[in-house]
């Protein structure tokens, strides 16, 4: 047996080591999923993202 059909033997019978493959892609592009959704949630509408400061009208505070 040579060294070509010996990586080709062990790359075929590894399901654990595939499965973690599998595992590690997904779990990478997830990662970039999340933080491009937390960006893009920091750099929306930003006007929309703080409070409006009003005041009462002059009406409402005389009531009381």
């Amino acid at each position: 047996m040579n060294a070509r059909h010996a990586h080709a033997r062990a790359a075929t019978h590894d399901p654990p080591g595939h499965a973690l493959s599998w595992l590690w892609a997904l779990g990478t592009a997830l990662g970039f999923v999340c933080l491009a959704a937390s960006v893009g949630n920091e750099l929306g509408d930003q006007g929309a993202a703080h409070p409006t400061h009003t005041t009462p009208d002059a009406a409402e505070s005389t009531a009381a």
